[in-house]
């Protein structure tokens, strides 16, 4: 069994290795990805690696509202916005690991 995890930051200097990681593991199924500067564009694409097929979002609520159910929240985005996306995941039932920038 997969765990299914959505990461927030995912183009960042931490994030960006964080996600590489996870798409090459068999343990780990990267269903959501957030980046600001990147939303729109293909994960693989944006972390220079082939393309995935996965859109990266500019938001939870996006990632939600199109059919992904992450377990888990791995957010590297910056600690400004962490709280609300913290929240909007707990009530969502998602498990968060934190990693602020700072």
């Amino acid at each position: 069994m997969t765990i299914k995890v959505c990461v927030a930051g995912t183009t960042g200097w931490t994030g960006s290795v964080v996600t590489r990681h996870l798409l090459q593991s068999d343990e780990f199924e990267v269903v959501g990805a957030l980046a600001r500067t990147h939303a729109g564009r293909d994960l693989g694409e944006a972390l220079g690696v082939p393309a995935s097929g996965m859109v990266i979002c500019g938001t939870l609520h996006e990632v939600l509202a199109g059919g992904a159910r992450p377990d888990v929240l791995i957010d590297y985005m910056d600690p400004v916005s962490v709280k609300g996306r913290t929240f909007e995941a707990l009530q969502a039932g998602i498990r968060v690991v934190m990693a602020p920038q700072v």
